[in-house]
């Protein structure tokens, strides 16, 4: 994850979202207003605004924690803390791919993440997950790099006919409300697990 706000002030300070550089930018702002207004010697130079205290470091924060995001918990994401979990997003979507396969395609080998002899789709279906988690890329940027991925598989595959098949198969599965639902979901837990790196980074204690 890129840092995308440090400043001179407080120089440890690390964030890497929009909302956490803002909530700083914001408290940094409050605690020059509060400098100005000091009264200064006549003759004497007014001092440079103080350094943010811990506290009130971890508050600015604190505040940007997403809704329904615990802070109990880390979710796991693949690309970041997590890896892919191979074809389907659980065991409910692997059963139906299971029977699609079965009544679809003759030779079907029997496993939803190698449908086809001699082809395996694991490695595109985990990257799929990771462009999800880690929202590398649009929607349907994801899902059109899936594809192209799928069809370079079959590149190996005993019967290139029936991979192709497979893949009409794979490919229609993420073409579905469920699909755009789970990539937008995904960049709600993106949001909430950057939300923790962030308090981890400057220290501070989850409420």
């Amino acid at each position: 994850m890129e840092v995308i706000g440090k400043r001179e002030r407080n120089p440890n300070l690390v964030c890497y979202s929009t909302a956490c550089a803002m909530a700083l930018q914001d408290l940094f702002a409050q605690i020059d207003a509060l400098a100005k207004k000091q009264l200064v010697p006549e003759g004497g130079e007014r001092p440079d605004p103080p350094e943010a205290t811990d506290e009130q470091i971890c508050t600015a924060i604190q505040t940007t924690k997403p809704p329904n995001c615990s802070a109990g918990s880390v979710p796991v994401i693949p690309g970041f803390n997590g890896s892919g979990n191979g074809c389907g997003t659980g065991a409910a979507s692997r059963t139906a791919m299971y029977v699609a396969l079965t009544v679809t395609l003759a030779n079907f080998s029997g496993d939803v993440d190698a449908p086809i002899a001699g082809a395996s789709f694991l490695n595109a279906c985990n990257n799929h997950d990771v462009c999800y988690g880690t929202q590398a890329m649009s929607y349907g940027g994801c899902n059109d790099v899936f594809t192209s991925d799928l069809n370079a598989a079959c590149t190996s595959a005993h019967s290139l006919g029936s991979c192709n098949s497979a893949v009409l198969q794979y490919t229609a599965s993420i073409a579905t409300p469920f699909s755009q639902s789970a990539y937008s979901s995904s960049a709600d837990i993106k949001t909430c697990f950057t939300w923790h790196k962030e308090m981890q980074a400057n220290r501070c204690t989850k409420k």
